[in-house]
């Protein structure tokens, strides 16, 4: 057995190396406990600013409206004029194709005129046999909200994607309820230029 010998103070080498120890798992633990505090109480506040509307993007033809800190604004012209946001300009894919979570279409008619072109295009697609354009035909399943406002010579819809986007990327319920308050917000945000 080995000559364990006990220090002028009467505390053996061993008991040193032991307090030593414990007082590291000590430190590491009120480390660990107080770093968890800090994340979470950072987590709320980004959380609750995620849906702060504090910036604007204004079109020019009429509207401007206001979306969140930290996203992005994606525009395009090809085909249709659409103006696109997304958190951090993430692209989501749903079936295949990218897909945002808020999306502005502007249109060169009137909302009258423009929904009963819808309704043409989706008579004809009924009749050959392809019922895919649901989101304003009264026999199709809506797929997402939309909101349809006339402009000076035009019109806006104004669309989310976020229950398309929250089935295919497999975001959580509090994901997905905070896309649709920043959806909701946007649209009251929405401001006509006359």
């Amino acid at each position: 057995m080995p000559n364990i010998q006990a220090l002028p103070c009467g505390i053996t080498p061993l008991c040193v190396v032991l307090l030593i120890i414990v007082a590291l798992i000590v430190i590491g633990g009120a480390y660990f406990v107080c770093s968890n505090e800090r994340d979470m109480n950072t987590m709320v506040v980004s959380n609750a600013s995620e849906t702060e509307l504090s910036q604007t993007y204004t079109h020019n033809r009429g509207f401007s409206i206001k979306y969140p800190n930290g996203w992005t604004v994606l525009t395009s012209t090809v085909g249709l004029d659409i103006v696109a946001f997304a958190p951090n300009g993430k692209e989501y894919l749903v079936e295949g194709s990218a897909a945002y979570p808020i999306y502005i279409v502007v249109h060169d008619q009137s909302v009258a005129a423009y929904t009963q072109n819808i309704e043409d295009d989706r008579m004809s697609r009924e009749m050959l046999g392809d019922n895919t354009f649901t989101r304003l035909g009264p026999k199709g399943t809506v797929r997402s909200t939309s909101y349809l406002i006339d402009l000076p010579g035009g019109s806006l819809s104004i669309n989310d994607n976020v229950r398309e986007i929250a089935a295919a990327s497999g975001l959580t319920v509090t994901q997905e309820e905070r896309m649709r308050t920043v959806f909701e917000r946007m649209v009251a945000s929405l401001f006509i230029i006359q």
